[in-house]
């Protein structure tokens, strides 16, 4: 039986269809609308407490992994890459890649002003604390992405996405809707390499497309928990946005039948690839969330003031919880945290850090790839903000100048650079001061000058 969770205040009810119509009032008032890993630890405290056991200790079993004898980040790599594009890279290769973060600049030349910027390379690992952290490089270009996607599908309804953390609509209002596919502990252990991730995700993006065609969704896959950052608990949370007027509701032979067919397809996917059958009572773990955010209700939430420290109630707009939600999702996970806790299991660094390189954790919103796109739109986005014209600056032979932290630093002084955020600055030179010039001195009268007369016509001298 499904047994999705609902909890407010430390109050938990099951979802049976005699108190459907409690639920339902409960799900409207904003009770399920909590962060999707809060539920998710609360799920993996219960099955810790039902093992027995610790549950990473458990996990580590499943996928060969361990908390002793780990080899050197040196000794851990693996082959990325097909056919001439192969090359072997280690984990000490990425840590180092993404020590080095920050440190090297791209020149440029303001075509205008001649001014001289630099914009700094980020590296784009996951275990970067700098492009992995929340609100980070990775984090920022994901949202980027998917409130880009947004504004091209409804372009009929919007006039501007996301202005100072609200969302402008023409017609209608935004709609959410949020699935957290779930897997228990005994089933993790099928899903331990990247092509049975990919696998898992694209199981759920086919149920997820089939009941909801014609609407735009997006695929946010989490290897672990928010508050354990230790444990393997993959899971896939799915967005649905809609502009449409209609009931977000589902009921229980609705998920029901979502999760009937999300066991089938588990199932058939296990006994295909591994020809094992795991025990019924496995399947009986299973749970699926739902919630949804309607944008034009306003739902009352609980914050912490940052300057006190106090819990007190207050009240959300619906499209900035939606905001909220997406921002939430999109960020990296696995991040820095994750990577300094998986440090004592080997599987799990090869996995994560390098078999899972290039892996696109959220889909549906296009390409992801860090190339020269994305440089091109930063330095479109900084010519829009600069209202000026920018060139790449190269050398004699036609090589793009690279400029490291420390050659910028000697070559200005302090204030000299002003940062213009995300990575870019320009150089800002105090113009010498000009020295006025020395007063003339006084000048006496005018001096009238006559002219020569001319002489008369007719009249000639002769000098002998």
């Amino acid at each position: 039986m499904l047994r999705p969770s609902l909890s407010r205040g430390g109050e938990t009810r099951q979802a049976t269809p005699q108190n459907e119509d409690v639920l339902r009032s409960f799900i409207e008032e904003g009770a399920f609308l909590e962060l999707e890993d809060e539920l998710f630890v609360r799920e993996e405290e219960e099955e810790t407490a039902a093992e027995g056991g610790n549950a990473y200790l458990e996990t580590s079993a499943y996928i060969g992994g361990g908390q002793g004898g780990t080899p050197p980040l040196d000794a851990i790599g693996a082959v990325v890459g097909k056919g001439t594009k192969s090359r072997y890279i280690t984990v000490a290769d990425e840590v180092r890649r993404s020590a080095s973060c920050g440190e090297t600049a791209l020149q440029f030349t303001d075509m205008l002003t001649n001014d001289r910027l630099y914009s700094f390379i980020h590296c784009g690992e996951w275990l970067c604390p700098r492009c992995g952290k929340k609100g980070g490089y990775i984090h920022t270009k994901r949202l980027a992405r998917i409130l880009l996607r947004l504004i091209r599908k409804y372009k009929a309804h919007c006039t501007e996405l996301y202005q100072a953390g609200s969302i402008d609509l023409q017609y209608g209002t935004l709609n959410l809707r949020q699935f957290v596919f779930t897997l228990p502990l005994e089933v993790r252990k099928y899903f331990t390499t990247r092509k049975a991730l990919q696998d898992f995700c694209r199981l759920v993006e086919r149920l997820i497309k089939k009941r909801f065609p014609s609407q735009a969704n997006f695929r946010y896959l989490h290897l672990f928990g928010d508050k354990r950052p230790e444990l393997w608990s993959p899971h896939v949370n799915i967005h649905v946005f809609n502009f449409e007027e209609e009931d977000l509701w589902l009921t229980m032979d609705e998920i029901n039948k979502i999760k009937a067919l999300y066991v089938r397809a588990l199932k058939a996917y296990i006994l295909e690839v591994y020809g094992e059958r795991p025990d019924p009572v496995v399947w009986e773990k299973i749970d699926i969330h739902y919630s949804y955010v309607e944008g034009d209700k306003t739902y009352t939430r609980k914050i912490k003031d940052p300057k006190t420290g106090k819990i007190q109630e207050s009240e959300i707009p619906g499209l900035k919880l939606i905001m909220h939600r997406i921002t939430y999702m999109a960020r990296p996970c696995p991040g820095p945290a994750n990577f300094d806790a998986i440090k004592g299991n080997e599987y799990l660094l090869r996995l994560c850090v390098i078999e899972m390189k290039g892996f696109h954790y959220v889909s549906g919103c296009g390409r992801w790839k860090i190339d020269d796109a994305d440089l091109k739109a930063e330095i479109l986005a900084m010519e829009e903000t600069l209202k000026t014209n920018l060139r790449l600056d190269r050398d004699g032979q036609g090589n793009i100048i690279f400029k490291t932290m420390d050659e910028i630093t000697l070559m200005y002084r302090a204030g000299e650079l002003k940062n213009l955020g995300n990575g870019w600055y320009k150089v800002i030179r105090k113009m010498p001061e000009v020295e006025a010039p020395p007063p003339e001195a006084p000048r006496g009268p005018p001096v009238m000058v006559l002219p020569e007369p001319e002489p008369e016509q007719g009249v000639f001298s002769f000098i002998q």
